[in-house]
């Protein structure tokens, strides 16, 4: 009986915690899935979330791209609208005629006008361009520049071609041209950066011209600036432009009065900045000269100085009141 006893004892006791174990481990196996069930949902959120985000940053990459698509299409296009406005404004400067050389400057002395000596070899380029057919009977005309050491343009001016037999390679220039690609510096100047490029241009012929001019320095005054000369001023110019082919703005116009050489900066022109002189119904405005400017200019600013010094007093007074 006690054997027996202790048996059901037994099983009962085994049975139990059998029992016990198997609730245990369901209980685990039901832990263990939930956290695999809550780390596999953070995992899909994480992954969504990053897919997202990739998306969004493709997005972005895309609008970007596009943004830089347009805008290098943007530039691609204002630069094909420069470069065929330039050809245009060319076309139109040239008429389609190409003749650019670099030629060797040497002086006309004798020479009243602005037209230059040429070399043979222009008027057959000339020829080959058909520049003499889009002109019909009116004057070649040509862009005169010189340049610095690195290429800059320091003068430039125009003029007319009086023939073509100069030496190969180099152009006669008279005074009055080389006035203007010298100016300040002197002729002499010209003597030693002989190097000259002429190019070929079409100016425009205008009925009614007109052109505004500055006397130099002290304008029509005696050698010592103490007196006033008397000239007229339309006859001399029309008797010094008479044998000018074409004028520019910034050239420099010498006249002679009784054996009295002055200066005129020509400060602007109309239609346009370098015109034709032939034919045309030209008006002249004459401006004080550069010193008689300088002092206007220097009254003006010592004026307006002191205007602000009146002014700075009067707000310090209202400050103190």
């Amino acid at each position: 009986i006690y054997i027996h006893s202790y048996v059901r004892y037994y099983n009962k006791r085994m049975s139990g915690n059998l029992d016990f174990d198997l609730g245990n481990r369901v209980n685990r196996l039901k832990g263990d899935r939930q956290q695999r069930k809550r780390a596999l949902r953070k995992k899909l959120v994480l992954e969504k979330e990053r897919k997202k985000q990739a998306e969004k940053i493709a997005e972005q990459l895309l609008q970007k791209g596009e943004a830089v698509r347009k805008e290098n299409e943007r530039i691609a296009r204002e630069k094909a609208e420069e470069e065929d406005r330039k050809r245009r404004v060319e076309y139109e400067r040239t008429g389609g005629v190409s003749f650019t050389e670099d030629l060797i400057a040497y002086p006309l002395s004798n020479a009243d006008t602005n037209r230059v000596v040429l070399p043979a070899s222009a008027i057959e380029k000339l020829i080959a361009e058909k520049a003499l057919e889009s002109r019909g009977q009116g004057p070649l005309t040509f862009e005169l520049s010189v340049y610095d050491k690195d290429g800059n343009v320091l003068e430039q001016t125009h003029a007319g071609v009086d023939e073509f037999t100069a030496e190969e390679g180099s152009i006669g220039i008279p005074p009055k041209t080389a006035l203007c690609l010298t100016k300040h510096r002197g002729l002499e100047w010209l003597k030693e950066n002989p190097r000259v490029r002429v190019k070929y241009v079409v100016l425009k012929r205008h009925k009614q011209t007109f052109m505004r001019v500055q006397p130099r320095g002290s304008g029509f005054h005696s050698k010592d600036g103490t007196e006033t000369v008397n000239l007229d001023i339309k006859t001399v110019l029309e008797k010094t432009l008479k044998d000018h082919f074409v004028i520019s703005v910034g050239d420099w116009v010498p006249i002679v009065h009784k054996n009295e050489k002055y200066e005129l900066i020509v400060r602007d022109l109309e239609p346009e900045n370098a015109i034709e002189l032939l034919n045309t119904d030209l008006e002249v405005d004459i401006l004080p000269s550069e010193d008689t400017e300088a002092e206007i200019n220097a009254k003006a600013e010592a004026k307006a100085h002191l205007q602000r010094f009146i002014d700075v007093m009067k707000n310090k007074q209202e400050e103190k009141k």
